[in-house]
């Protein structure tokens, strides 16, 4: 056994001793402040992992406790002298940051005189567990960092029990990763060579939280493993490197923790789109052929995972459907690596090919075949995808019954147009509320079937059927007598008004737009005796390009948004002035002035019988909802009352009972009296006595009155006939 000698132990004492204790030689004024502070100064959410390097939050020294060997304590003396020539954490960090390797001269006399390593968790990240040498790779410049070599060395050199060049970050969130991966990461080959020549593991394993496959929050899943890294991020240098390096050569069937390999991470970051199925189908080929050169006894492809699926096997469970095209119709025509081909090619004739495909984990003879894969189990993402929660729920039931809502539109609006049976002009007049709402519903359902045919294009279609959807609420309006009226005044302003001003504005904007793009044209070439400047200048102006942009350019100028300068450059500029003047005069001045006067004279001829235009809709909408297919479920609903009418009892008549007060006519027709209401009979008076009675003057018609309702009502006394009388006088 080593002994310690003035204090310090042996070498072999050392290295066994530091595997479980530190030393510390920092005073009091280097303690690290409150861990309370740096929980304050947290990363996003409480419990969110913090960045693994970010130049806006510093490195944590929130350590747990840990026993130390104190290397300043005096029996009666408390140190306070700093020691100049100490490197703390915040001094290591900042020189390899800036990639200076004079900030380090002194640092391996300093570890060696204090017994410490830069594994010691003062030098790494006490949240993540980054170390300095991640630190270094982290900040590359041009590539490099010229600290990166003297790191490793100076680590080899204090004999360290734990190399420098493998520890890995210990958080959930980066746990496993070690320098061989931010190297990889970063894409450089040369320092993946420098890492591996010093010992790095080229199996270690990133299994922490942000390197597992999940269904919410960031993550990147590559496999794992350096290797599958590499071949994940499209670098083919590092795959064949790692694979043949003569120092530690990484093997083709490690497996991962959920027992993928590198053909499988291949399959799991396809996404089918060309540019990625591109890489991945090329990587995947070239990992095959490597697997040969290694041993051509190894059969990658039929290494399952823990879920017992090979690479093949896990496109077709996890929808990846180019990859799994491309596995499935893989042919290679070198001799060498034609047995990785799953096509061979029998025969040609002219162009008919006869092709032998391999049904190895195709057919259902198999267990677990790709069939029964994609018949019973597949993960393939579905057109519409289903949360099984409440919200989910709600949400399917919302499509659901908007879809149902647009088959209903468009059959309801198609007997609609069925039944007014009417021309191709009236349609267009007085039911283009009815044609919007029909290509709204028509919209709709076009947009879903995009949708269900994984097509972008439903984005669009189904936008239009939304504005639609809004533009269309003024029908459902025309019933009420405020709002309705402005359904029909802008009707008519569209169809009557504007119409006609687009017609005569189209003519003068694509009139004069074809005569500036002919004018203006080319620019005609520069003098040589110009200087920079003035070029600079001529080419700053942006020039008219062709027919639609002219016209769109004058269109700006017609709503006031447009600019009236021209190039300098131009030719026959003066003339493309006055052109320009003088469509602001016959659009701007002219036409935008009479539509304004034309559209003030549709809406006043209109608000002059804007009651009837009401009540017209109104109708309009009683009964297009009385013609609704659900409103006649229940059976045909009928107005009135079902009387008899004349003298035949039989004859029995829907009548509809208004109660009328006509007090202009009631002097006139006078001689007919019906004072009850109910069925009984009309008293009548002679014709002669009506005559009698229309040539009486107005002073004896009262009492005339009364004597006929005195003959009506015998039983009446006189004392009740008195307030009778008073009541015909006023009549």
């Amino acid at each position: 056994m080593d002994n310690f000698t003035n204090g310090q132990p042996g070498p072999g004492q050392r290295n066994r001793l530091m595997g479980f204790l530190e030393t510390d030689d920092s005073i009091p004024e280097d303690k690290p402040a409150s861990s309370k502070k740096e929980e304050r100064s947290g990363y996003g959410k409480k419990g969110e992992p913090r960045p693994l390097e970010t130049p806006y939050q510093k490195e944590s020294s929130d350590f747990p406790p840990r026993v130390k060997i104190n290397l300043n304590y005096r029996p009666g003396l408390v140190s306070t002298q700093k020691d100049p020539n100490r490197f703390d954490r915040d001094r290591l960090f900042s020189a390899v940051s800036r990639g200076s390797p004079e900030a380090l001269d002194g640092l391996l006399e300093y570890l060696r005189r204090t017994s410490k390593f830069l594994t010691n968790s003062e030098y790494t990240d006490a949240k993540t567990g980054k170390t300095c040498l991640m630190k270094a790779l982290l900040n590359l410049k041009n590539g490099k960092n010229d600290t990166i070599p003297l790191l490793l060395e100076i680590d080899q050199k204090t004999q360290n029990p734990r190399p420098l060049v493998n520890v890995s970050c210990s958080d959930c969130y980066y746990r496993g990763q070690t320098a061989l991966h931010i190297a990889i990461e970063k894409r450089n080959l040369d320092l993946v060579k420098l890492l591996v020549e010093n010992g790095a593991d080229v199996h270690a394993r990133a299994h922490g939280e942000f390197f597992r496959k999940k269904k919410e929050g960031v993550y990147f899943y590559f496999g794992e493993l350096p290797l599958s890294l590499a071949a994940c991020t499209n670098q083919l240098d590092v795959v064949e490197y790692l694979l043949n390096n003569p120092h530690q050569k990484a093997r083709l069937q490690e497996q991962d923790t959920q027992g993928n390999t590198v053909l499988h991470a291949l399959v799991m970051i396809a996404d089918d789109t060309e540019e990625n199925t591109k890489f991945v189908s090329t990587t995947y080929v070239e990992i095959l052929k490597a697997g040969v050169k290694a041993d051509p006894t190894w059969k990658l492809e039929e290494i399952v995972n823990y879920d017992g699926l090979n690479p093949l096997q896990l496109a077709a469970k996890t929808g990846k459907v180019e990859i799994f095209k491309h596995i499935i119709q893989r042919e290679i025509k070198d001799p060498v690596y034609r047995h990785l081909s799953r096509k061979f090619t029998e025969w040609t004739y002219g162009p008919i090919h006869v092709s032998l495909y391999d049904l190895s984990s195709l057919d259902s003879f198999e267990e677990n075949s790709v069939l029964e894969i994609l018949a019973y189990s597949s993960d393939t993402p579905p057109s519409f995808p289903v949360e099984f929660t409440a919200g989910g729920f709600l949400w399917v039931s919302g499509l659901i019954i908007i879809l149902l809502g647009g088959v209903y539109l468009i059959f309801a609006q198609s007997l609609y147009l069925r039944r007014r049976r009417q021309s191709l002009k009236t349609m267009c007049s007085d039911s283009c509320i009815e044609i919007l709402i029909f290509i709204q519903a028509f919209s709709l359902l076009l947009s879903a079937v995009l949708y269900g045919a994984s097509s972008e294009n439903y984005v669009a279609v189904m936008v239009f059927s939304l504005l639609l959807g809004w533009v269309n609420m003024l029908y459902y309006t025309r019933g009420f007598q405020r709002t309705g009226i402005y359904s029909v005044m802008i009707q008519k302003t569209i169809l009557r008004d504007l119409l006609r001003f687009l017609l005569v504005y189209m003519i003068f904007l694509f009139g004069f737009a074809a005569a500036l793009v002919t004018l203006m044209g080319d620019a005609p070439s520069v003098s040589q005796n110009k200087s920079l400047a003035q070029m600079e200048s001529i080419g700053s102006h942006p020039m008219y390009g062709g027919l639609l942009s002219v016209s769109l350019e004058l269109f700006k100028i017609t709503i006031g948004m447009g600019d009236l300068e021209f190039q300098e450059h131009a030719r026959f500029r003066y003339f493309v002035m006055l052109l320009l003047l003088l469509f602001v005069i016959l659009t701007y001045v002219l036409l935008l002035n009479m539509l304004i006067a034309l559209m003030s004279e549709t809406v006043t001829d209109i608000s002059g019988y804007s009651k009837s235009v009401w009540k017209l809709q109104r109708a309009i909408a009683i009964l297009e909802i009385e013609k609704a297919w659900l409103w006649r479920q229940g059976g045909k609903r009928r107005s009135g009352c079902f009387v008899s009418v004349g003298l035949n009892k039989k004859d029995e008549r829907w009548c509809f009972r208004v109660e009328e007060i006509k007090w202009a006519d009631w002097a006139k027709d006078v001689g007919v009296l019906k004072e009850e209401p109910g069925n009984t009979s009309d008293s009548e008076i002679n014709p002669e006595e009506t005559r009698t009675w229309k040539r009486m003057p107005q002073k004896q018609l009262g009492s005339a009155v009364s004597e006929e309702q005195s003959l009506l009502q015998p039983q009446l006394s006189a004392t009740e006939m008195m307030p009778l009388e008073g009541q015909t006088r006023n009549l």
